[in-house]
């Protein structure tokens, strides 16, 4: 990990383990997690930014310097963040992530 960018990982608890054939393994939202397949597998993976995570998904876009296409993200989830340059700041990138449909009720 970047621990320029994210400095608590380094004191991150690691847990390790081998799941089989068959098995399932459930990691709660916005937990972090690494996966290494030995051999052919099949997953289901769901990526979603719900409104409790949008300041911190913007305050480490910003901050990372916008690596790791967070912009792009931003702009698939939600499309005001589409328009003209928008996203281009912490603010701006906050508000029109929560002008998305998805983050009405």
């Amino acid at each position: 990990p970047d621990l320029d960018v994210f400095p608590e990982l380094g004191e991150a608890t690691v847990y390790e383990g081998t799941v089989q054939a068959g098995d399932w393994i459930f990691l709660p939202g916005g937990a972090p997690h690494g996966v290494s397949n030995d051999g052919y597998s099949w997953g289901v993976s769901i990526n979603s930014l719900a409104p409790p995570w949008i300041d911190n998904f913007a305050d480490v876009c910003v901050s990372s310097g916008f690596k790791w296409r967070c912009l792009d993200y931003a702009k698939a989830v939600s499309p005001p963040c589409s328009e003209g340059g928008r996203g281009s700041t912490r603010a701006d990138l906050a508000r029109c992530l929560r002008e998305g449909e998805q983050m009405k009720e």
